[in-house]
């Protein structure tokens, strides 16, 4: 009798265990779309090839203590227009979790890991996502993007992931490192391509670049492409920031150009979905009528996040 309790027990823990650890099932987003569709929408000429790439961004302020610098890793999904035989290599997956960490996984219709193409120049595109967010979270755009002529690079932001953040119990705990490193991160992709020998970057115009943001991710692109940010003590401390932090930190926060000198010429577009700031002035409006990037902000006025009513 004990032996069967025993085998019972055992076959309800292998059975927790399996459901506990099991992959989530690939989900297919994509319809077949009507042929009213407009021309851009259809897919381009080019098969497309996804791959992920750790790079890490040398000597970066450290936003635990602000007193420190570290290398800051950064995981990149990277999009490129791949050689005629990437039917061959299997379709991309992307795996992620929600807010909540639940476990998810999409399937894409690029080839993972597909050989690039040996010959052309396709300018770069940056994809920076919102506060919580992760690199493949527009893989649609990025695939989309690539298969017209381009390569295109998802960045997970370090520390604001939803896979970093606790954002129930501890949703402000990547913020700090948000308001830093936004644009940095976005104008590090650019320089690494620009000096990479990989097969990838060999085919990428870093001269002709332009970043994508949602949100967070637009909010840094406003800076990457010539806007200083603005903010005072009294909206750091809205944001959740101590009086005393809020105080000191103001000139870290308030850099211009990515934390550059003055704009990288080679950005030659800016989109930005629903960028963030707006609502509390955090871009410096004499810096933004600068400006000489061509841009396009999209917003709605049922966004209660970015807001809309005062610009978002």
């Amino acid at each position: 009798m004990k032996i069967k309790s025993k085998t019972l027990c055992l076959a309800a823990l292998l059975t927790i265990s399996t459901q506990v650890t099991a992959a989530p099932v690939p989900e297919n987003l994509y319809t077949q779309q009507p042929s009213i569709t407009p021309e851009l929408a259809h897919p381009g000429q080019y098969p497309v090839g996804v791959k992920t790439l750790q790079v890490v961004h040398e000597k970066q302020l450290n936003t635990q203590t602000f007193t420190s610098f570290e290398d800051r890793p950064l995981t990149l999904e990277v999009w490129y227009p791949a050689a005629a035989n990437a039917a061959t290599e299997e379709l991309a997956t992307y795996e992620n979790v929600t807010r909540l960490h639940k476990p998810f996984s999409l399937i894409g219709t690029g080839h993972r890991n597909a050989q690039a193409q040996k010959t052309g120049q396709f300018p770069l595109i940056v994809l920076s996502h919102g506060y919580t967010g992760y690199r493949t979270i527009m893989y649609y755009l990025g695939e989309h993007l690539a298969s017209h002529g381009y390569v295109v690079v998802g960045i997970d932001h370090t520390d604001s992931t939803t896979e970093d953040v606790d954002f129930v119990n501890s949703g402000f705990s990547g913020f700090p490192s948000t308001l830093v490193n936004r644009a940095r991160d976005q104008q590090f992709v650019l320089d690494y391509f620009s000096q990479d020998d990989s097969a990838i970057a060999n085919i990428t115009d870093t001269d002709h670049a332009a970043v994508i943001g949602y949100s967070m991710g637009g909010f840094g692109a406003i800076n990457t492409i010539g806007a200083c940010y603005g903010f005072n003590q009294a909206g750091l401390q809205r944001l959740g920031f101590p009086e005393d932090a809020a105080k000191q930190l103001i000139p870290v926060f308030n850099s211009c150009h990515a934390g550059r000198d003055e704009v990288d010429s080679r950005w030659q577009a800016m989109i930005a979905y629903a960028p963030w700031g707006g609502e509390s002035s955090v871009h410096d409006a004499k810096s933004m009528k600068t400006i000489t990037v061509p841009s396009l902000y999209v917003s709605g006025d049922q966004d209660d996040v970015s807001g809309y009513e005062n610009g978002s």
